[in-house]
This record gives C-alpha cells, structure tokens and sequence, in this order.
C-alpha cells in the first residue's frame, strides 16, 4: 500500500510536469543473468543459523578485494562484485517467516552469476554452522554449469 501510495504521488507530480511514470525507467537496463536459489535451514531456531550466515558474508565482504558491501542493507546483505568475480551483484537474506536464506543475483556478463555462486559456494562452505544449512541448490547450480 505504500509502495503504491508513493507511486500516485510520484504519477502525479511528473504528470505536472508532462511526464509519465515510464520516464523513471527509461535509463534502467536488463541484467545478461539473474538467479534465485533458497538455502533451508536444517534447525528449528532457525534464525540464529541465518544471522550467522549473513554475518559471515559481513565480514568476508570487508576482506575481499573484488567484493564491496552496500551500505544500506536493510535485509540481510547485499555485495557487489567487481568485473573480475561476476559484473554484478548478489543478496543473501534470510527469510522473515521461513527457515530458508534466499540468494538472488544479477550480472552484466554471461558466466557472472556462476563466479559469483562459486564464490558464494567457496564462502558458504567455511561456515561452522554449515551442516545446518541445505545449500545442494548451490552446489547443484555451480556443478551444473562449470
């Protein structure tokens, strides 16, 4: 409703203007990939297992050369990655009512989405919680397309 609140208003001065609500979208382009995968958490207090996760990629985020976090992350945590690790960017973010993380992603490049799953892979697996974390989707994924 608030969403849709904002765009009435926004129709509404541009339309003082003579413009349309298109004209927001004109400069926008269309990713090359984009995927969504979900990670179910294996535990019943599910929502510790995810924090751990988002935060992990937190700090991995500060370390990682090709990898920059945004600033506003309201739900979870959203990278960057530079040209060499995918053109692109990835969310992971932990599901607000079901014991599931999901990672979307989107690269300029065709071959991105699969660096920065690999990656995410590489990351992922290092975690101490990882046995309580389904991630065959993204082994699945990345085996598949290498």
């Amino acid at each position: 409703a608030y969403l849709i609140t904002r765009l009435i208003i926004e129709a509404a001065n541009m339309a003082k203007k003579g413009e349309t609500l298109e004209h927001l979208i004109t400069d926008l382009r269309e990713p090359k990939e984009e995927k969504e995968l979900r990670f179910r958490i294996l535990d019943e207090n599910f929502r510790p297992q995810g924090e751990k996760i988002i935060s992990l990629f937190e700090e991995e985020a500060k370390n990682h050369a090709n990898w920059s976090a945004c600033a506003d992350n309201y739900e979870g945590i959203r990278i960057n990655a530079d040209p060499s690790c995918g053109n692109g960017w990835f969310l992971l973010r932990l599901s607000v009512h079901d014991p599931i993380i999901v990672l979307n992603s989107e690269s300029d490049e065709v071959g991105g989405i699969l660096k920065m799953c690999s990656d995410v892979l590489d990351v992922i697996s290092r975690a101490d919680n990882i046995k309580k974390i389904d991630i065959s989707s993204l082994k699945n994924y990345v085996a598949m397309e290498k």
